[in-house]
């Protein structure tokens, strides 16, 4: 599913998230909690123009989505880093 079409479907994309990029892990809040996923349970990525995914293996079927106009260019380095390092395939 590409980034766009998933924001105009899935109303809880919509929804205000921070991340936080940790050395053992991506860590998502938002109004209903926390998530944590550790790098080595990242099980791909993926991105179109508007938007990076990425997809946890504890979590079948869903991603996260980061929508890239609200990424820092250090934030988008850092996720780069840590996605080569957990070897996380590009899909």
């Amino acid at each position: 599913m590409n980034g766009r079409l998933a924001m105009k479907t899935q109303p809880v994309l919509r929804d205000e998230f921070t991340y936080e990029i940790q050395p053992e892990c991506l860590t998502q809040r938002g109004k209903h909690g926390q998530t944590t996923a550790r790098w080595s349970e990242l099980k791909a990525f993926s991105e179109d123009d508007s938007t990076r995914l990425i997809y946890p293996d504890f979590l079948p079927g869903r991603f996260y989505a980061l929508p890239k106009s609200r990424l820092t260019p250090e934030f988008v380095e850092a996720l780069r880093d840590n996605l080569q390092a957990a070897d996380a395939p590009r899909r």
